[in-house]
């Protein structure tokens, strides 16, 4: 008669321990994807703002080179030769350029009152996304001054 043999350990891993691995990498492999996923998020939200405050900025500096008497709304008030809101692609997105200008008084004490002593000029740039956050710049632009003008300033 045969001899049975006793079964010894084997070396190898079983299906159970296996199945176990593979859930283990999984959620490990999903934690990291969701970690590129968000920092790439991150990454394209950063760029809209760039953009966003770039394109603000230069239409600032495009307004500050401006004769202050063109400084304002076409229709508004101060009348002037800039348009409320245009928009303008970049990189295949949209962009909500947004400009206001308003007269502000401040008075000086001790002087008459003018009620117009500068110009405040607001540029609000909104990319046109679901992400996409507005980005303001604000400036003041004074009237040339009379002093200036003559040369004894």
């Amino acid at each position: 008669m045969p001899q049975r043999r006793a079964r010894s350990s084997q070396g190898g891993f079983s299906f159970i321990e296996v199945l176990i691995g593979i859930v283990i990498l999984g959620i490990v492999a999903g934690g990291v994807f969701m970690g590129f996923a968000a920092s790439s998020a991150q990454i394209a939200k950063g760029r809209l703002d760039t953009v966003a405050s770039k394109m603000a900025n230069g239409r600032l500096d495009t307004i500050r080179e401006m004769d202050y008497d063109d400084v304002g709304i076409i229709g508004g008030n101060p009348v002037g030769v800039l348009k409320a809101a245009e928009s303008a692609v970049v990189s295949g997105i949209t962009y909500r350029v947004e400009t206001d200008v308003t007269y502000v008084d401040d008075p000086t004490p001790g002087r008459s009152r003018s009620y117009i002593n500068y110009k405040r000029i607001v540029v609000t740039v909104t990319p046109q996304v679901a992400s996409g956050r507005p980005v303001t710049v604000v400036s003041q632009m004074a009237p040339p001054n009379v002093a200036a003008i003559r040369g004894t300033a």
